[in-house]
């Protein structure tokens, strides 16, 4: 909507769903992406720096096993939104700090989740750097919860640091793939190869 307010003209290859001519498929496949962004940012296993072509297959039939995913992701995420709801009133830090790592989380995601309209890419590890600041609030939120209520403290320690060590690891070898032309194309085809 930046050019004479006309929405850019992307490649099919780029956002092979945005390019799809059947609307099931578009609408299955988009909402298969929230989770798969979410997994990103919960465990960034396989990074990629070009989720275009046929990376992440197009979902063509109702059947397919994202379906169900999306279907239970969305029913949690709407449960959660309830809860917030119901909690708004409250006047305490943890229900502001929750819905402040929602909005953290979600408003910077909308503008490149093809919901409002089409963008270039089907998944960009890049738009999901401000999420990621609401879903460190929103995980450092319910470690505390976790740790206030649990009568085994150590192991929610013990738990937060191999998550925390997990992610330090991650993003060394991802420091790695950055480092020279060579292993950045590198990381390209171990990701294709996977899928």
């Amino acid at each position: 909507m930046v050019m004479d307010f006309r929405l850019p003209i992307f490649h099919g290859m780029d956002n092979p769903a945005a390019a799809s001519n059947r609307l099931s498929t578009k609408l299955m496949t988009f909402s298969a992406l929230p989770w798969m962004n979410t997994w990103l940012l919960m465990a960034p296993v396989f990074l990629c720096y070009d989720w275009s072509y046929q990376t992440i297959p197009l979902i063509k039939h109702l059947s397919d096993w994202r379906n169900f995913i999306s279907l239970g992701f969305f029913i949690l995420l709407v449960a959660f939104l309830f809860i917030q709801l119901c909690l708004i009133h409250e006047k305490s830090s943890d229900v502001r700090a929750m819905f402040l790592g929602t909005l953290l989380l979600v408003i910077p995601y909308l503008p490149s989740s093809n919901i409002f309209f089409p963008v270039g890419f089907v998944i960009a590890e890049r738009t999901l750097f401000l999420p990621s600041a609401g879903f460190s609030v929103l995980i450092s939120l319910f470690y505390c919860k976790v740790k206030e209520h649990s009568k085994k403290r150590v192991w929610c320690d013990a738990v937060l640091i191999l998550y925390l060590s997990f992610y330090a690891t991650r993003t060394l070898i991802r420091n790695s793939d950055w480092s020279s032309k060579y292993n950045f194309h590198r990381s390209l085809n171990i990701c294709h190869v996977i899928k």
